[in-house]
């Protein structure tokens, strides 16, 4: 019995050893391995866990930052729209301000061109005319342009286009200054908008001119003046070419001057003709029969 109890006690100890063997061994070759995969630059297997969770946090961070970026993107784009809108309006009010400030000006020459038609005036005129200083007329009469040559080297065409006239003027043997007159026919002038009147020469605006003997006494040397005269009759005005080639004068805003409307008699013609056909009617009995 005191056999059987030893050799019970020595398998005992020699299985615990085999065990305590085996365990050492386990922990010895995954330690092996966890050195040869390190010195190859690979990961252990019980890393992946880890690196999983850092490769999600990792993509969840370029997630963000791709987010970020394309609200930074959004969010510039849209200061840039905002950007040229204001620009724009800047622009446009800049514009306004210069077109003002244009006309203005053009308001302001008129006044200081036009002037009451004196007898000197209408002297000084008619002798132009008779000198061929004065080398054509252009009639304007409503909407109807014609022109009138005086100096027969000076070619004048008139054109009406809306509310403006433009005038070409040209001489193939003349080279001295001579003086366009433009007559506005009309008995229903409104002589407080002759201010509005754009008076320019090849598409610039002139200077006015002090008074109309200065501008029938221009040099070659002088620049393009103008005069503005009010007559009995309408209006005058008066440019001057100081050199020759071809030159365009160009009237703009004439229905300022004349307005499109009847002229005030036959206006009241037609009230009186309308006014008695009324009164005849009424006046007039059925015949009883």
């Amino acid at each position: 019995m005191h056999i059987i109890k030893i050799f019970f006690t020595f398998a005992l100890i020699l299985v615990l050893t085999i065990n305590l063997t085996t365990f050492d061994k386990s922990i010895t070759q995954a330690n092996l391995t966890n050195v040869y995969l390190n010195s190859n630059g690979m990961k252990p297997a019980f890393a992946d866990s880890g690196d999983n969770e850092d490769n999600k946090t990792t993509n969840n961070s370029d997630k963000q930052n791709g987010e970020d970026h394309k609200k930074s993107e959004y969010n510039q784009q849209s200061l840039n729209e905002t950007k040229s809108e204001s620009e724009h309006q800047s622009e446009d009010n800049q514009k306004s301000l210069n077109e003002n400030s244009d006309e203005i000006d053009n308001e302001n020459n008129n006044i200081n061109a036009t002037h009451n038609q004196t007898e000197q005036d209408v002297t000084d005129i008619h002798d132009a005319k008779s000198s061929e200083t004065i080398a054509a007329e252009v009639h304007i009469n409503n909407q109807n342009v014609t022109t009138e040559s005086i100096d027969n080297n000076i070619n004048v065409n008139a054109q009406n286009s809306n509310d403006s006239v433009s005038i070409t003027v040209s001489a193939t043997n003349q080279t001295g200054p001579k003086i366009i007159l433009v007559n506005l026919n009309s008995t229903t002038i409104d002589v407080a908008n002759v201010k509005y009147l754009h008076v320019m020469y090849d598409g610039q605006k002139i200077m006015p001119a002090a008074n109309v003997a200065e501008l029938l006494h221009t040099t070659s040397s002088d620049q393009p003046h103008y005069a503005i005269l009010i007559t009995q009759s309408g209006a005058q005005i008066l440019i001057s070419i100081p050199h020759f080639s071809t030159h365009t004068i160009t009237i703009d805003k004439i229905s300022k001057v004349i307005p499109a409307v009847p002229e005030f008699p036959i206006t009241m013609l037609v009230m009186l003709i309308a006014v008695a056909s009324a009164v005849a009617f009424y006046r007039i009995k059925p015949i009883k029969i």
